[in-house]
C-alpha cells in the first residue's frame, strides 16, 4: 500500500470527528456574528486569536512530550511531576498574557475583554489532555470537552440575547467560566494522589521537559507568523473597522479546513516513521496536494458569494464585501495546498532528526512573510492581503523541498565517496 493511501485512510476518522466538532462550533460563532455586527465580529476574532496564541504557549509542545513518557510506563512520581510542570507553565503563560495586554493592547478596543482570559489561560482544561489520551480514557476526555463547549455555548447564547457594547467582554467572561468549570471536571476525574504534593525534583523535571519540547514549541509559534499575520496586520492598521470582520469570515473557514488537514499530517508522520523508505516522492506529494486541494477549490468556486452569505447569514453583507471575502477564500486555498505538499517532507525531517534545518527554514519564511505583509499594506494593497500572506506558506514549502533535495544529494555523494 502506498504512503498516499495510508495517509488518507488513517486520517479519515479523526478528521471527520474534528470537522464535525468544528462545524457545530461554527454555527455558534455565526450566531455571535449575527448579534455583534460586522465590526465587533472582527474584534471578537482578534480576541480569539490572542487567546489561541497564549493557549499554545501554555502548552509549549509539552503535551506531546509528556505523552511520549508513557512509552516507558512512568511511575506515579513522574505523573505527579508532569501535572505540576503543566501548572507552572500555565502560571508563566498567564503572567506573559498580562504583560502582552498591558504593553500591546492598552489602547485596543479589546483591552477590557482581555483580562478575564488570564484565568482562562491558567485554568485551561487542556492541562490534563496528556493524561487522558495516554491512559486511553476517551469517555473522560469527551466529557471534559463537551462540558467546556456546552457551558460556553449556553452562556454565550444567553448574554447575546441583549447585545451591547460590552458583548465581547461578556463573551470573554463566558469563555473563562467554561474553562474553569471544565478544568474542575478534569481534576475530579484525575487521580487525587497525583497532584496533592510537590516532589523535590519537580523543577528539574520541568526544565528538562521544556528543553525537550522547545523544537515543537518554536515550530508551532512561528506558524502564527504565516497566515494569521494578515489578521493582526489589518487589526494594527484598521482596528474596529468592518474590514476586519469581513476578513474574519473567510479566515475562520480556512482555519476549520486547516484543522481538518492537521490529522493527515499526524497520520503521515506515524506511517513514515514506521516505514523503511527514507525517500520522499515528489510525485506522491503533488498527488496528495491535488487530492486534498482540488475539491476545496471547486467547492469554494461553486458556492461563491451565495455560500458565504448563507454561512454568515447574520452579517449585513454589502456587494463589494462578499466579493472580497470570496476572493480571500480562494487565495487562502494556497495555504491548504502548501500544507498538503509539505506533509511528507516534514515527516522526513522529523524521522531523519533534521528538525533544526526545518526550524531555520520556518524562521526565514516567517520573517519574509512579515516583511512582505508590512510592505504590501504600506503600499495600499489591503485588498490583496490574503494573497500577500501566502508568501510565507509558499517560501516555507519550497524551502523544505529544496533543502531536502540538497541534503539527500549530499548524503548520496558521501556514500559514493566512502564506497
Amino acid at each position: 500500500m502506498s504512503q498516499l493511501r495510508k495517509t488518507l485512510g488513517s486520517g479519515m476518522i479523526l478528521s471527520g470527528i474534528s470537522l464535525g466538532i468544528q462545524v457545530f462550533n461554527f454555527f455558534i460563532v455565526n450566531f455571535v456574528a449575527q448579534q455583534l455586527g460586522t465590526a465587533q465580529f472582527g474584534q471578537f476574532g482578534i480576541l480569539q486569536h490572542d487567546f489561541m496564541w497564549f493557549l499554545f504557549l501554555r502548552d509549549f509542545g509539552m503535551t506531546h512530550i509528556l505523552m511520549s513518557l508513557y512509552r516507558n510506563k512512568p511511575d506515579d512520581d513522574t505523573k505527579r511531576n508532569s501535572f505540576w510542570a503543566m501548572v507552572f507553565l500555565g502560571l508563566i503563560s498567564s503572567i506573559l498574557f498580562c504583560i502582552y495586554t498591558l504593553s500591546l493592547r492598552s489602547s485596543h478596543p479589546n483591552f477590557d475583554a482581555m483580562w478575564p482570559l488570564v484565568f482562562g489561560i491558567f485554568f485551561s482544561p487542556n492541562i490534563l489532555d496528556w493524561f487522558f489520551i495516554s491512559e486511553k480514557k476517551w469517555k473522560s476526555l469527551f466529557l471534559i470537552k463537551m462540558t467546556q463547549f456546552l457551558i460556553y455555548a449556553g452562556i454565550a447564547l444567553w448574554v447575546l440575547q441583549n447585545p451591547s457594547e460590552h458583548s465581547i467582554l461578556h463573551l470573554s467572561i463566558a469563555l473563562n467560566i467554561s474553562h474553569i468549570i471544565a478544568t474542575a471536571v478534569a481534576l475530579g476525574l484525575f487521580p487525587t494522589k497525583l497532584f496533592t504534593r510537590l516532589q523535590k525534583n519537580v523543577f528539574t523535571f520541568f526544565i528538562d521537559q521544556l528543553n525537550r519540547s522547545k523544537n515543537i514549541a518554536v515550530g508551532g509559534f512561528l506558524n502564527f507568523f504565516l497566515m494569521p499575520i494578515g489578521f493582526y496586520a489589518l487589526d494594527f492598521m484598521y482596528a474596529g473597522d468592518r474590514i476586519i470582520g469581513i476578513y474574519n469570515t473567510s479566515h475562520r473557514l480556512i482555519i476549520i479546513l486547516s484543522g481538518f488537514l492537521v490529522h493527515f499530517l499526524s497520520s503521515s508522520i506515524v506511517h513514515s516513521q514506521s516505514g523503511s523508505n527514507q525517500k520522499v516522492s515528489l510525485k506522491e506529494s503533488l498527488q496528495f496536494t491535488l487530492i486534498l486541494t482540488l475539491p476545496i477549490i471547486m467547492a469554494v468556486q461553486f458556492l461563491g458569494e451565495w455560500g458565504l452569505q448563507f454561512l454568515y447569514f447574520g452579517l449585513d453583507w454589502q456587494v463589494d464585501e462578499v466579493n472580497w471575502a470570496k476572493q480571500n477564500l480562494m487565495f487562502f486555498c494556497i495555504s491548504i495546498a502548501a500544507q498538503a505538499f509539505r506533509v511528507n517532507y516534514i515527516s522526513w525531517y522529523v524521522r531523519m532528526d533534521k528538525t533544526q534545518h526545518y526550524l531555520y527554514i520556518f524562521l526565514i519564511a516567517a520573517l519574509i512573510n512579515i516583511t512582505v505583509t508590512y510592505i504590501g499594506l504600506q503600499l495600499g494593497f489591503k485588498d490583496y492581503i490574503a494573497l500577500i500572506v501566502m508568501t510565507g506558506e509558499i517560501v516555507f514549502s519550497l524551502g523544505l523541498w529544496l533543502k531536502y533535495v540538497h541534503l539527500t544529494r549530499v548524503t548520496s555523494t558521501h556514500i559514493e565517496d566512502v564506497q
